[in-house]
């Protein structure tokens, strides 16, 4: 029960945060993963602020961002130019590889829904 001196307090999610959810349910990552992502607050983030990598997708470099994954080991991996972009493995390598399918995957996405978005419908 709360006192009557206490107020409730509204978090406040960035625009840039609720993208970033949006953009991981779309890639069909879990709602659980989604939701972990929107509650983390800046410090948590800074706290588990992995180390920027480069990679190389079809000619093009992508900044990544490796963490380690606590939780289940390992580590996850992830994109922040492609919103929803990320991947995990059990060693540093195979994240790496697993977001180089990632992007390949985004990039193939986006330019079918360009496709579908230019033709025009019968």
């Amino acid at each position: 029960m709360k006192s009557s001196g206490e107020k409730k307090t509204k978090r406040k999610v960035s625009k840039e945060a609720v993208r970033r959810v949006h953009g991981m349910l779309k890639s069909g990552a879990s709602a659980t993963k989604a939701l972990i992502a929107e509650r983390a607050t800046d410090k948590e983030r800074e706290n588990c602020a992995g180390e920027r990598m480069l990679v190389t997708v079809k000619r093009k470099v992508y900044d990544v961002i490796l963490h380690p994954d606590a939780e289940d080991g390992g580590y996850w991996v992830e994109c922040p130019v492609l919103p929803g972009c990320d991947s995990q493995g059990d060693t540093v390598e195979e994240a790496l590889e697993m977001i180089k399918d990632a992007i390949k995957g985004h990039l193939e996405v986006t330019v079918e829904k360009k496709k579908k978005r230019a033709t025009p419908a019968a």
